[in-house]
Parts: structure tokens; sequence; C-alpha cells
């Protein structure tokens, strides 16, 4: 496997660099790299024991904490007569944990830094299980009551007739066991259709829809998100009061906080529902369309629309009249397409209708030679969520088959990016998934002389589908300090000295 050296950009980091008090200048992978520096040209102390806790607790920059603990223990464990140094006491719980485990720690602490993004993910289904509980006990939402109206669904009872009703309201286990997928279960629909039940439920209202999206950014920053690409479908948040305008500016405004706060690019994409929804919604994809052209005004290259939901219900072609209309907006084109084994003839409308974002596509290879290389030159993008479409059988409908080693991500590592889907139902986030592709797939994240090529193509693929140029660019950027700084980190993580 070809891996990249420490080299990336040489370029000046700032002109106090090399003094841990010069890092407070910098940000982001510049930080990153000058914390390698400093720390490569500073003997083991206590002066260096201060500024690296100083760092871990303090520095803006999750990568620049999570190198600096790395860094603690590493000192720690080669300069043991340092181990009573006063400023550890703070953090003493936190290198324990690294200590007990080093080695996992150090692969999942080093997988959490490489630069990513995640430009497909469902807001429904991502929201974490506490918060679902929070939410419902606040508004007074019945998730028993949920569960018991699920059952009686005509659409989803024979699905859900296993399931016990719930005697009283779910603790967090029991939600848990009943909305989140574990493995490759035969009877995952049971699992899919309550997770986003569950989930839906609280997200009825400004303070849910807001309080998901900001949290959303929250997980995705921790694990080293640095773009992310959330999804809602506006027809699903209307059993209440509010809007779809009204939708859309409370997610907005928790994915702005987000940024705030954290330092993460955003996009939103609004996506109508094929089949059963769009039969019990027939105005949703219009108003879905002249909805995301409204928001697109105020934030070009950021609001997308979207074709979710099973394609075998609706092909991409019933809904052409959208994409026609948004092709001359600031709107991204995106579709969800070639999911399904079968389903591969939706990539080709897809491509014939200007766009350029595909979610999943993983079923190109049903294509002929010839439309593949079309799709190819045409230069689409596509969004891969390997443990998705692992548990949802997209992978093979043969059980013997459906395995993440027979993922086709391998045959679309030049076109591909890596994206969750739907975190908290598939129970993945961006480092779990990224670690088993490694692990199944063969997908080399580090190797003797630093991050491979695998996860640095997958995010270089990711900045062609970014909408906004100028933060594509940044981004890229970025990745190429943060490449550096990893670099540099294992190298000094690897001298005993």
């Amino acid at each position: 496997m070809k891996v990249y050296s420490a080299g990336g950009p040489k370029g000046p980091v700032g002109p106090n660099a090399m003094t841990f008090a010069g890092l407070r200048q910098l940000k982001g992978g510049r930080a990153l790299l000058g914390l390698v520096q400093v720390c490569r040209e500073m003997r083991p102390s206590l002066v260096k024991i201060d500024g690296l806790v100083d760092q871990f607790r303090n520095a803006p920059d999750i990568r620049v904490r999570y190198a600096s603990l790395l860094l603690l223990d590493h000192l720690l464990a080669n300069h043991s007569h340092l181990k009573q140094a006063p400023a550890l006491a703070p953090v003493r719980s936190a290198l324990q944990k690294v200590a007990e485990k080093r080695e996992k720690m150090r692969y999942d602490l080093l997988t959490a830094m490489l630069p990513k993004t995640d430009l497909h993910v469902h807001l429904d289904g991502s929201v974490r299980l506490s918060t679902v509980l929070d939410l419902a006990n606040r508004g007074s939402i019945s998730l028993k009551q949920v569960l018991a109206d699920a059952k009686s669904n005509p659409a989803k009872a024979a699905v859900l007739k296993s399931v016990p009703q719930l005697k009283s309201e779910p603790t967090l286990e029991q939600l848990s066991a009943l909305s989140q997928i574990r493995g490759v279960q035969p009877d995952f629909l049971k699992m899919l259709f309550l997770g986003f039940d569950f989930a839906l439920a609280v997200l009825q209202t400004r303070e849910g829809l807001q309080r998901a999206a900001f949290e959303l950014m929250e997980d995705s920053y921790r694990e080293g998100v640095m773009y992310l690409s959330a999804i809602i479908a506006p027809c699903l948040h209307q059993t209440g009061t509010l809007t779809y305008d009204e939708i859309v500016d409370a997610t907005v405004s928790g994915l702005e906080e987000g940024k705030k706060r954290f330092g993460l690019g955003w996009e939103l994409s609004l996506a109508i529902y094929r089949g059963v929804y769009t039969k019990m919604f027939p105005q949703h994809p219009i108003n879905t369309m002249m909805c995301a052209e409204r928001w697109s005004r105020r934030f070009p290259n950021q609001i997308g629309i979207d074709v979710v939901g099973a394609e075998f219900e609706t092909p991409l072609s019933a809904y052409a009249n959208v994409y026609h209309r948004l092709r001359q907006t600031p709107v991204i084109l995106r579709a969800h397409a070639g999911e399904m084994p079968g389903q591969a003839f939706n990539i080709t409308t897809a491509a014939s209708l200007g766009i350029k974002r595909v979610g999943h596509g993983i079923h190109l290879g049903e294509l002929s030679a010839e439309e593949q290389r079309r799709i190819i030159d045409y230069g689409m993008l596509f969004e891969v969520s390997p443990v998705s479409n692992l548990k949802c059988l997209c992978v093979s409908q043969d059980p013997e088959l459906n395995r993440l080693g027979n993922h086709q991500l391998a045959g679309l590592l030049d076109w591909a990016t890596l994206c969750t889907d739907d975190r908290t139902v598939m129970m993945t986030n961006n480092v779990t998934q990224l670690q088993q592709l490694e692990a199944d797939l063969k997908l080399v994240l580090f190797g003797e002389g630093g991050v491979s090529l695998v996860p640095m193509k997958l995010f270089h693929n990711s900045l062609r589908g970014i909408g906004d140029q100028l933060a594509a660019r940044q981004l890229r950027a970025e990745g190429q300090f943060i490449l550096q700084g990893i670099n540099g980190l294992m190298e000094l993580l690897r001298d005993q000295g």
C-alpha cells in the first residue's frame, strides 16, 4: 500500500509556533502541526507536561486535544519520574484510560484525527437516543404510544407483530434494543421502522430539530469531520404546527450554532420521499422543491434537493420535473440511486438530470462497461455508507454474500466518499466505520510512513461534491496540514526517547 511521507505543505505555521504560547495564535491543522513541532524540539520536562495539559484541556481544536493526550501518555510511559507532576491532576483519569488500552486508544484517536467529511447523513436517523428520551419527557410525548401506533399501522403491523408492547416508557437500554440494528439481522426492518418513528416523534418542534442538528454537528466534530451534509424530509416533521420554512429554519439554526461552536461547514438537503409518502402527501414534492429554491437564495450552494426512499417503489425519472426546474439555481442536486440490487438504471437517470452526487450508487457495476465509463467521465460522486448498506441487505440480498468484505466500495474508491447515512439506527460513526473497512475490506488507514492513501483519497474525493468551491479549497489546504501533523505525531509516538 502506498503511504504518504510526513510531507505536505511546508509553509510557516506562525511566528511563535515553536513555543506552547505561540500555539494560541494558530487554528486547526496549523495548530496540530505547531504542537508537533513544539514537542519535537522540547526535551522531556515539567514545562512540557504543563504545556500539553493546557493544550488537552483548552485547545479549541479537537485534533490538538487528542494529540496532546497521546503525547502526554507517551511522555509518561518513557519517563516515569514525571508521573507525579502536579499539573497532571486534572487529566489523570483520561491518561489512565489511554494507558489501560494504549494500542486501541492510539488507533481510535488517530483515526478520529484523520481529515473527513460526511456528505450523507439523515438527521432523523442520527438523533442521540438520550436526546430522544429527554425531548419526549420535556414534551410529554409517550414513546410507549409511538410503539403502539406503529404496531397498529397496516403498513408496519406484519413486520412489528413479534415486537412486544411496552408496559411503561422505555429506558435507554430498551430504546436501543428497539431502534438500533445490531450486526446483520434478517428482521432489520423492525428496528428501521421504530428507530425513525421514535426520533420523528420528538422532531416535530423547533426545539427538537435545532437541538438534533446541533448535536449532530458536535458528534461529527468529535470524530474529525470538517464538513457535514445533513438530510431532512420536511413532510415528516409536520404533525405539529411547523411550516416547511419553519422546519428548515430550525434545522439551519442548529447547524449554524454548530458551525460557530465547532468550526464545521454544513449543507442541508431537503428530501422528497418516493412511493407511499408521495401518495400520502401528494403536494410534498413540489412544496419541497420550492422550499429548497427559497432557502438556496439565502445559502447558495449549501441547500440541496434529494429523492430518497425505496427505489423499487418509484423510479427517479418520476421526479424529472423537479430537477429540470432547479438546474439553473444554486440548489445542490442529489438523489438516492443504485442503492439496491437491480436499481442501477436510476444512476443513469441521475446523470441525465444533471445530478452529480448520488446517494450510495454501489450497484454501478450492473451497468454496461460503456455506461459506467460515461457515468465516471461525467464526474459523478458516490456517497457510500458501507455499514448502512450491509445492515439493509444492500450489498447482496443473498445472506451468504451480504458481508462487508464483499462491499462494492473497493471498486469505487476513485469516485466515492465515505458517509454514515443513519448513525444512530445503524450504530455507526465516522471512526468505527473506517476501522471496520480496514478490518474487512483491507483498506489500510496507516502505514509505516504515516497516513495511507485510502483515507486521504476518500477525503479528497468528497471535496469535488461540495458546492461551495471556496470552502472546498480551504478544506483541501486544511487537510494537508492535518496530514502533515498526524504523520509528525506518529513519528513522535514511535520515538522512545
